[in-house]
């Protein structure tokens, strides 16, 4: 990691014409000069230090006359083709354990700028405290079954009693805070890979609101306005909108959790424990191999179990803990199960600004086949 030292090297204050320094100093204001000087030059250093931590800014050596080698390539598929970076060089962290964590208040203090490189390179983070001042930071599955008793959500692998994802469960009768199911074809995800979560979660779908069955317009309305008030700081504001269309609650027991898959969508992920805690095991896109095109049938990533089938090893596994997010970008296969005492609350969604453009220039090659 950077010392603080060699990384305010890198801080260039914007210059102040001398007619402004002239007449900062007549005035009698060049301390005030000083302090704004000071204040943009902590964000600065802010914005590197948590750029650095992602592999985004390079860090400088002590004797500051070296700089940090570019992300390794992998053979393109083609001729013609974009190369793809090695994918631990490119996301960075420990393979097997956790990706880069950065803190809530570093983000902050970076500026929204920071945030938005570190998502538009789709990198994979733990945002420590990043529930902090959100409306909803700390709800438990109790609080959530009172705050909405009429709302309505489902089990999850529940395909025989329940084939077309109804929401039958009402959130008020909150029985199912301590209810350990397992799903359909446990057994055998459970055989193809031992850590697969053993237990079905409970899901409140959010993002289906238009379909009228996850509550009145009462509930809509206020979840809504909740999550519009659980932004947070580090992001823009405008994401509101594109949080609340694609919220998800996953709510269970320890040892409920969502099996590995890969979601459909195209934007990135940000999910945030409220309460309770979860392991995530995650990896990218899978390689795809010279002359790839569509998958084969049963070999299709969105699908539920596929990645055990095909012996899926995840490149990170680790614990995000209440308050903590983690964040990925589209088409990272992951798996979830919830492993404190009691319920786990946890919001998921997908948010629209920034676009993680530039995990999509790295990455072409097997984003666009898969």
């Amino acid at each position: 990691k950077p010392s603080l030292r060699s990384m305010a090297d890198l801080v260039s204050p914007p210059s102040t014409p001398s007619s402004s320094r002239h007449m900062a100093s007549a005035c009698g204001v060049a301390a005030r000069g000083r302090v704004e000087k000071q204040t943009w030059s902590r964000r600065r250093l802010g914005s590197l230090a948590v750029l650095a931590v992602a592999g985004l800014a390079p860090p400088l050596p002590a004797n500051g006359d070296q700089q940090q080698s570019s992300p390794r390539k992998l053979k393109p598929l083609c001729e013609g083709c974009l190369e793809e970076p090695v994918e631990v060089d490119y996301f960075g962290g420990t393979v097997g354990a956790e990706p880069p964590r950065v803190q809530w208040a570093d983000l902050a203090d970076a500026g929204r700028e920071a945030f938005e490189q570190l998502a538009g390179a789709g990198k994979v983070l733990i945002i420590e405290n990043a529930s902090m001042g959100g409306a909803m930071a700390g709800w438990s599955c109790e609080r959530l079954a009172k705050e909405f008793p009429e709302a309505r959500m489902r089990r999850e692998y529940d395909w025989v009693t329940n084939p077309d994802d109804r929401n039958l469960q009402p959130m008020g009768q909150s029985s199912w805070v301590n209810e350990k199911t397992s799903g359909e074809e446990s057994k055998d995800r459970l055989r193809q890979d031992k850590k697969a979560p053993p237990f079905a979660p409970f899901y409140w779908g959010v993002r289906e609101h238009r379909n009228g069955d996850i509550g009145n317009k009462k509930v809509v309305k206020r979840i809504r306005e909740l999550i519009a008030a659980s932004v947070p700081r580090f992001m823009d504001a405008q994401n509101d909108k594109s949080m609340f269309d694609n919220a998800e609650f996953w709510l269970g027991a320890k040892g409920t959790g969502a099996r590995a898959h890969m979601d459909s969508h195209c934007i990135s992920t940000l999910s945030v424990v409220l309460s309770g805690e979860r392991r995530w095991r995650v990896g990218p896109v899978p390689r795809m191999p010279k002359g790839a095109g569509r998958s084969k049938d049963g070999e299709v990533f969105f699908d539920d179990g596929v990645a055990y089938k095909l012996g899926w090893e995840p490149m990170f596994e680790f614990t995000v803990r209440e308050g903590e997010a983690v964040l990925f970008p589209p088409g990272w296969i992951h798996e979830t199960l919830n492993t404190a005492d009691g319920c786990t609350v946890a919001l998921t969604t997908q948010f629209n600004l920034p676009t993680p453009v530039r995990y999509y220039r790295s990455y072409y090659g097997r984003l666009r086949r898969v």
